[in-house]
């Protein structure tokens, strides 16, 4: 249907008093349409003042309902209330279109064909809605770059096969050939249709094998799933079944009231010329953060390079400024890479479209206007002051412009947005023999989990479990980073050697299956870090004697342990919501769901505390070691 025709259709609703989604938002009745000037009017219900709004937002979310059967008009128009709501409304009293409900948002579902009254609202059914919910899972998981290689090697199949046909004819035919190539693209189809949102259509389904968790992972999800970094986080994530429980602030409490206020923000269009004295003179900052090499291969830092010379924007960047006029890489690291490589020669255009003739040319071989149009080139930027209290503004930052794509994990924000000490010893920590053989070695450095399960244990040990405040796990250890950035060399080696204490015994109680949820482990279980925090930071408060009477009973310890995770038990331990212990959630849970809620890590402290004391008679006290 071309959006003529639903122009067509929606001048139709004129007049009509159309109802909202929301029962509590008042109804709207279309005025008019002037298509000369792009607008169409409105009266919101109870006021006779007409509202303008353009008509391209119209176009704008008929294109994301044709793209992919679906829109969420948030998305679509990048806005909220009166923004959404409006054309929301109209859209959704047109008689092929449905609404429903996908990750508590509102969404537009497009039909093939009527399937209610014009100027009337319809819900999808319960079953379609789970219909539809798996499909956009599906579509969102989908891996084009896989799926294209797919549909090239069955390509390639069906080329050998009809070569051999071609040359063989009428003799034999390869049947083998074509029955595989045949296999492989019916494998594709099936991935396309997965995720094809369309509840009209006969589309054959597939069933996914339980133990392929790759498979149904969302595709930005990929990097830090338990399979890549070989740690298990937990899920730190809200529970909307109860309210937590938060402690107020006393002179005992290491509580921190968590606002996200904003510092002092410019806008500025520096030459690349001033970047590249910044970096020459050590005033650009690359942070510790920066992925390991490769993520950017020669093509597309050349396809920058000429980006840059067709006159093309390149997306903003992003700076923080330290007090000293320093400037630190926020969003941007490799595109600045590739033209700081490329102005230093060390980078040779190749596989231009455009600017052919410039194949095969370093930044030296240029003509002098094309050398200069790069060293002039502005970049569109913002600058941010890196103030003291302004870095979890910083942090929030990071998680979204890093929304999309490949997203940096989130301890290599903490290491960007605390450029310091604390990355040097959290490295210090990860890099010692004794991590690195309890650990197996399991744990994949490159997204920086190694520094992150070092961290989350050292934050215990710093300040103990019974004043912890957060409702999420991230601002806990960014605040540890920033006190790490604050402490000395003493007190670095007093933290590093209660956390090597508690590596110690750890190894001796559990052998070379530590912070592992299964008590016979497959060789590809993760490491948990709720259980590596928890085990790590209590172990390191035992006293001398407390560590022989563990290692008498560990046996006992180790079976009442694993056997309150594989039962869930609920008995060592009370949960301070009453919504958690109705609902006789265990210890399972708490090192398993919403890990970064005062609720849970009160729970699971507690219950590993108890579960000490019933086995090996322990009495276990955490003292905050600064």
């Amino acid at each position: 249907m071309q959006f003529e025709m639903v122009i067509n259709d929606i001048q139709k609703l004129i007049g009509l008093k159309l109802a909202s989604i929301n029962p509590s938002t008042p109804s709207i009745q279309i005025v008019r349409f002037e298509n000369e000037k792009g607008n169409y009017y409105i009266l919101v219900e109870g006021s006779t003042r007409e509202h303008s709004r353009p008509i391209k937002e119209l176009l704008a979310i008929w294109d994301r309902l044709i793209l992919q059967g679906y829109v969420s008009v948030d998305v679509a128009l990048n806005g909220g209330g009166t923004s959404r709501n409006q054309p929301e409304t109209i859209f959704a009293n047109l008689p092929y279109i449905q609404h429903f409900k996908y990750q508590r948002r509102k969404h537009l579902l497009l039909r093939n064909k009527a399937v209610h009254q014009m100027g009337q609202l319809s819900e999808l059914s319960e079953k379609e809605t789970k219909l539809v919910r798996k499909q956009i899972d599906h579509q969102l998981s989908l891996n084009i770059s896989h799926l294209n290689s797919s549909q090239n090697d069955a390509i390639e199949h069906i080329q050998k096969a009809l070569s051999v046909i071609f040359t063989k004819y009428p003799g034999e035919i390869e049947l083998k050939d074509v029955k595989t190539a045949m296999s492989k693209l019916a494998n594709v189809q099936e991935l396309i249709n997965d995720a094809t949102v369309n509840v009209d259509s006969n589309i054959r389904t597939y069933e996914i094998s339980e133990d392929n968790t790759l498979r149904k992972m969302k595709l930005e999800d990929l990097p830090d799933s338990p399979e890549v970094t070989g740690v298990d986080d937990g899920k730190d994530d809200d529970d909307d079944t109860t309210q937590d429980i938060i402690v107020k602030p006393n002179q005992n409490s290491f509580y921190t009231k968590h606002v996200l206020s904003t510092p002092r923000i410019r806008q500025l269009n520096p030459t690349f010329s001033l970047l590249y004295d910044r970096k020459r003179y050590g005033e650009l900052i690359i942070p510790e953060y920066q992925r390991k090499e490769g993520i950017w291969g020669e093509p597309e830092k050349a396809k920058l390079i000429e980006s840059i010379l067709l006159d093309l924007p390149l997306p903003i960047f992003y700076f923080a400024e330290k007090e000293n006029g320093d400037w630190i890489i926020v969003d941007g690291l490799q595109r600045i890479n590739a033209m700081l490589g490329f102005i230093n020669n060390e980078l040779t255009l190749s596989k231009l479209v455009e600017l052919e003739g410039l194949n095969g040319k370093t930044f030296k071989e240029l003509d002098r206007a094309s050398q200069r149009k790069l060293r002039e080139f502005q970049l569109t930027s913002y600058v941010i002051d890196m103030k003291e209290g302004n870095n979890r503004f910083i942090s929030e930052l990071f998680h979204r412009i890093n929304t999309f794509g490949v997203k940096l994990s989130p301890q290599e924000i903490r290491n960007a947005v605390n450029i310091g000490n604390s990355v040097k010893f959290l490295s210090e920590l990860a890099n010692t023999e004794e991590f690195l053989r309890v650990t197996n070695k399991k744990i994949n450095p490159i997204r920086q989990k190694d520094l992150e399960v070092c961290l989350s244990a050292v934050s215990f040990i710093i300040y103990g479990y019974e004043n912890y405040s957060y409702n999420k796990q991230d601002d806990f250890l960014s605040d540890t980073m920033e006190l790490l950035n604050k402490t000395s060399s003493d007190q670095n080696k007093i933290i590093k050697q209660a956390f090597l204490n508690g590596i110690e015994i750890s190894e001796i109680v559990f052998g070379n299956e530590a912070f592992i949820k299964d008590l016979n482990p497959k060789k590809s279980s993760p490491i948990s870090k709720p259980l590596f925090e928890l085990i790590v930071s209590a172990f390191s408060n035992l006293t001398e004697q407390q560590k022989s009477l563990l290692i008498e009973n560990k046996d006992d310890f180790v079976n009442n342990l694993y056997d309150a995770i594989k039962t869930d038990s609920y008995e060592h331990a009370d949960w301070i919501s009453d919504v958690y212990n109705e609902s006789e959630r265990g210890f399972n849970y708490s090192i398993s769901q919403s890990t970064g809620k005062r609720v849970t890590v009160l729970y699971r402290f507690e219950s590993f505390i108890k579960i000490l004391q019933k086995t090996c008679n322990i009495k276990l006290e955490f003292k905050k070691v600064l």
